[in-house]
């Protein structure tokens, strides 16, 4: 493993008084979120039930810390430490475990050399937008290939034999795979999420009550693709 040392050593708190002096960068270093008051898990702000642990969540909206502009930004702590395991690393994307992983095998890609609070900010520049995707997309597929169904050890454990010999091509396999973006999202930087199955048994059951892949608050990449392909520019903003 390559551990890294983080390039701020503090924590995002102390990271926004450093750059006390950047608005457009204090924006980045936080999600308008509506907090579990049962699990604390942090969730989107038109969510009313919590989808770690099912509960009522508040209705008053409040502030997280961004936790994806921390491994961007190289921070230590938020104020808990940023350790994360990276997959992949480039000047323009991440992939790393997710942190409050469904399966096995699930994983976040984050772009890095731009803001994106949300997908729909793909919107302004569907063409640009589309590309993005498709880069984010091949390189948690090309993770997803090399350290997980390519190595024999994870492979025998996790995926049946003969469902996998089974298969013309790996293309198959990879057209099984659960990939999408929540809006609004609990972390405000465009990440897909990308899931190999199958889920764990808890997370399963989550998905069968429906805490999980939500109606209107997943978007399957497969309709973000299409709909930047129709090309139609949107002034996405905030407000």
């Amino acid at each position: 493993a390559d551990a890294r040392r983080p390039l701020f050593k503090g924590t995002l708190d102390e990271f926004a008084v450093a750059n006390a002096g950047d608005v457009a960068l204090l924006r980045h270093l936080k999600n308008n979120v509506k907090k579990c008051g049962a699990c604390g898990k942090v969730c989107g702000n038109t969510m009313t039930s919590c989808n770690g642990c099912s509960s009522e969540l508040p209705q008053e909206t409040t502030h997280s810390h961004n936790i994806f502009m921390g491994f961007v930004y190289g921070v230590a702590k938020a104020p808990f430490p940023l350790t994360i395991s990276v997959r992949k690393q480039t000047e323009e994307l991440l992939v790393l475990d997710d942190l409050l992983q469904l399966s096995p095998c699930h994983l976040n890609v984050v772009p890095t050399t731009q803001y994106i609070p949300n997908w729909m900010f793909l919107l302004r520049h569907p063409r640009a937008g589309l590309a993005l995707l498709q880069k984010l997309e091949d390189a948690a597929w090309a993770c997803v290939l090399e350290q997980f169904v390519r190595h024999p050890p994870w492979r025998n454990k996790y995926l049946r034999p003969a469902g996998v010999e089974a298969l013309a091509t790996l293309d198959e396999l990879r057209s099984h795979v659960v990939f999408g973006c929540n809006f609004p999202p609990s972390q405000f930087q465009l990440h897909i999420q990308y899931i190999l199955l199958p889920l764990l048994p808890f997370q399963y059951r989550m998905y069968l009550d429906g805490a999980h892949f939500t109606e209107r608050r997943f978007f399957p990449l497969e309709y973000l693709k299409a709909l930047l392909e129709l090309n139609e520019p949107y002034p996405v903003t905030m407000d």
